[in-house]
């Protein structure tokens, strides 16, 4: 998969960028890579242009579901501030094995768990459980609960898929550009947010030495403006033009 490296971009003061890709390629197809957050404006301001002999045929980018919308079909499903909880009311009706402390373990299956706000800290939930045989329930503060054992693969299953899906963490999307089969001169132009450039400016004044009698020599003065900019993409920025531009510039703020 061939890519296009940067020729241009302009950077406007207010926190949009316009990129230019362009080079000579070889190929059927041309890959970039975006960044999750720029996705909008990219596709809504993203042309591509072959300035050879060949053609552009489509643009394909890749829509993958979202960690909510993979979750959708398991059965655990754990939150960030109270996950032991989450995954006793995950397992309800699953057959289980409480470690406790005490060395003392308890199987059967998980009836679920009981808050009670008026005990003491360490007893304000508690966890009812049929033992095997299924003629008792019994009831144990969550404070003496050192290990759960889920002895359903189903339900196994679920948490691990829960916990790898967890694990990934989606930064990136892929825009594919095909094209006709042999050599181009592809140009890829879009905007995308880009960090606000800013201005330093310094004063380099020339030293003179003091003439006899105490008098000095005209020195000249040279005031320097700077532009610098914040550099987010993940490639060396070499050999490219650069357009810093203070003027207010076209947003693309609307979900596609």
């Amino acid at each position: 998969m061939t890519t296009l490296p940067i020729t241009h971009v302009t950077l406007y003061k207010h926190g949009v960028g316009f990129f230019e890709r362009r080079a000579n390629v070889s190929g059927e197809a041309v890959e970039l890579t975006f960044r999750v957050e720029e996705m909008n404006d990219v596709l809504k301001s993203l042309t591509a242009m072959d300035q050879g002999g060949g053609q552009v045929l489509s643009i394909n980018y890749a829509t993958p579901q979202s960690r909510e919308e993979r979750l959708a079909g398991s059965s655990v499903h754990l939150g960030d501030t109270r996950s032991l909880q989450d995954l006793l009311i995950s397992l309800r009706g699953r057959p289980v094995r409480l470690l406790l402390d005490q060395a003392e373990t308890v199987e059967g299956r998980l009836v679920g768990i009981d808050e009670m706000p008026q005990r003491q800290p360490l007893d304000t939930t508690l966890v009812s459980i049929l033992v095997a045989g299924g003629e008792r329930v019994e009831t144990m503060a969550l404070g003496r609960l050192r290990g759960v054992e889920i002895l359903d693969e189903t339900a196994a299953g679920d948490l691990r898929f829960f916990l790898d899906t967890a694990l990934t963490q989606e930064d990136y999307r892929r825009v594919v550009v095909h094209l006709t089969p042999g050599d181009h001169d592809l140009a890829v132009t879009y905007v995308a947010p880009a960090p606000t450039w800013r201005v330093s400016y310094r004063l380099v004044a020339e030293e003179v030495p003091e003439e006899a009698g105490g008098k000095a020599h005209r020195g000249q003065a040279l005031l320097l403006g700077w532009g610098i900019v914040d550099n987010r993409l993940e490639e060396d920025l070499e050999g490219i033009s650069l357009s810093l531009v203070a003027g207010m510039p076209i947003s693309f703020r609307y979900d596609l």
